[in-house]
């Protein structure tokens, strides 16, 4: 910054002292020695085009690296002047033409300094191509290229053109007017054929252009500042039906929904703020009436006072999205009409259930003072019939309990804590003993995890799944019950429980977990079918779930999963 201040100072003081108003002569201080013009005998003072060109270029390399965008251009602006200064010296050394380097009587400008402002002043010009005035021709644009291709033939080809028409009209080849009219003539065809060749590049640039304008899936446009479309693409014409002349000779508010049309007005006030708009939705009407949801993207160019705007025709994802939107309605309306008959069944077996314990429980009691009272005086017959009718009797107190049971299943409020299935296995086994009757029966417990669960729902489905073990490896002369956990690829503890009992066939493992549902007689295994569905409810209460295998005679394997 100080070289670059001396330097215009420097200039200014030696342009000062040619017009007498400073007594200083600066380059005097530089060179003390009185040098003289050996053919004009003028003192050898610097010239005052190269104290112009000094002082502009310390100007400019002052201002050079200030990040101002007006300031960047002054930079520019006043070395292009030192450029223009040293091209005109150069070309009077080039055409002997003493005014181009020479100012009134003053020494001329040396052909040496010529070539160094030049050099100079480009060199400060293209320090910053990007900004200033040389942002202009030094961008990705079709008008910056055209002119990157014009204006090296306009100041490189006129000099040696010139020169040689010069050289021979000095060589007495041809007179003045002939020379010039060469000179223009080389001209004419010069500029005709950079003309044509940028037009054909032009062209081809805007069929390129209006290519990807026309094939674009999406809704181009450029719209004005005024409210009007200015140019659209041939896809506004098959989606919404009017010609482009149509749309563009009504405001484009004209065609937006009466509804989106505030909408609309905000965000086009945010565009012409300078800012962009993303995913803006809105809908424009079709010429049969119909309405066509578009989902818009916006930027502004605000020194053309343009919107370049593309539109995507969302209406099918919309329509889509209200019918699941209605779907999902009906299925809520649906999945509460349905909670609703499930709390309705399950008060309503609860209620029966209680309801006929008690003339179950007047039926046992009158049959148990029958026995006693009056059983000596019935035959045979009538002894089993008293018989079948207890049985029956003790059938329906169990179903009945199992019933109460699935029912507070349900409704019962979970307090989920860190349970031990260890634990809560090796206590159910020994409450089964009793039931064992003497069989030999081996229990194999693998070790088990901790898992989050209520204790007292997880002790319900370990005493119903062993025992339901026990119970269907009877007829064997050996029972082999294993209960352990297997690898899970989801975030999970898998527990199962096999047995070598009577099995099943698979196509009837749906059965299994149905309520009433079973798939051997009572006469051979008791019970009412309510204990596998009560698990399979309570596993799907923690977040788990439940399925079996099994092979006849061969034995099952239940498991049931729970949340880790």
């Amino acid at each position: 910054k100080i070289l670059a201040a001396l330097v215009a100072v420097m200039g200014l003081l030696r342009l000062a002292a040619y017009v007498s108003l400073v007594p200083v002569q600066i380059d005097r201080l530089l060179f003390s020695n009185s040098l003289f013009e050996p053919l004009t005998n003028l003192p050898n003072r610097m010239a005052p085009n190269s104290g112009f060109s000094f002082a502009c270029l310390g100007v400019a390399m002052l201002l050079l690296n200030v990040r101002t965008k007006d300031l960047t251009r002054a930079s520019q602006c006043t070395a292009l002047v030192s450029l223009a200064a040293s091209i005109i010296a150069l070309f009077g050394y080039g055409f002997q033409t003493a005014a181009f380097y020479r100012v009134a009587v003053s020494i001329p400008m040396a052909l040496h300094s010529a070539f160094a402002f030049l050099v100079l002043s480009l060199g400060v010009l293209f320090a910053h191509p990007d900004r200033g005035i040389l942002e202009p021709v030094t961008r990705n644009a079709t008008g910056a290229s055209m002119a990157r291709r014009l204006l090296p033939a306009a100041i490189l080809l006129q000099f040696p053109l010139a020169w040689i028409c010069l050289l021979g009209e000095k060589a007495g080849w041809y007179d003045t007017a002939f020379a010039l009219a060469v000179t223009a003539l080389a001209n004419v065809f010069i500029l005709a054929g950079l003309i044509w060749w940028n037009t054909v590049l032009l062209n081809r640039a805007e069929r390129q252009q209006e290519h990807f304008f026309n094939v674009s899936l999406e809704l181009l446009c450029i719209a004005g500042f005024d409210g009007y479309f200015k140019r659209l693409n041939p896809l506004w014409e098959k989606t919404l039906g009017f010609t482009i002349q149509e749309l563009g000779a009504r405001p484009y508010l004209d065609f937006v929904h009466p509804e989106d049309r505030q909408a609309t007005i905000a965000e086009t006030e945010t565009v012409r703020g300078g800012a962009k708009v993303l995913s803006f939705e809105n809908r424009y009407q079709c010429k049969d009436g119909s309405w066509r949801w578009f989902q818009w993207n916006a930027a502004p160019v605000p020194e053309l006072k343009l919107i370049y705007a593309a539109a995507r025709d969302v209406t099918d994802r919309k329509q889509m999205d209200q019918q699941i939107e209605r779907l999902n309605h009906d299925l809520q309306r649906r999945a509460d009409e349905l909670q609703h008959v499930n709390k309705e069944l399950e008060s309503f077996s609860y209620s029966v259930s209680h309801d006929l314990r008690a003339p179950v429980r007047h039926i046992r009691g009158f049959l148990e003072l029958l026995q006693k009272e009056s059983a000596a005086t019935l035959d045979n017959k009538g002894k089993r019939y008293l018989g079948l009718i207890s049985d029956s009797a003790a059938q329906m107190t169990r179903l009945i309990d199992d019933l109460l049971d699935f029912s507070r299943t349900g409704k019962a409020q979970m307090r989920c804590s860190r349970v031990g299935l260890q634990n809560i296995v090796d206590t159910t086994i020994g409450e089964l003993a009793s039931d064992a009757n003497g069989r030999q029966v081996r229990w194999n417990v693998r070790p088990l995890p901790e898992v989050r669960a209520d204790p007292s729902l997880m002790r319900q489905v370990m005493r119903n799944l062993l025992s339901n073990a026990l119970k269907y490896t009877r007829p064997k002369p050996s029972s082999e019950i294993e209960i352990g956990t297997m690898p899970s690829e989801k975030s999970e503890h898998v527990i199962y429980v096999r047995d070598n009992g009577v099995g099943f066939d698979m196509r009837f493992a749906a059965k299994l977990v149905g309520g009433f549902q079973r798939l051997h007689d009572a006469e051979e295994f008791e019970g009412t079918g309510i204990g596998l569905a009560n698990v399979q409810r309570i596993i799907n209460r923690h977040g788990g779930r439940t399925w079996a295998e099994g092979v006849v005679d061969r034995g099952a394997t239940f498991y049931f999963s729970l949340p880790k």
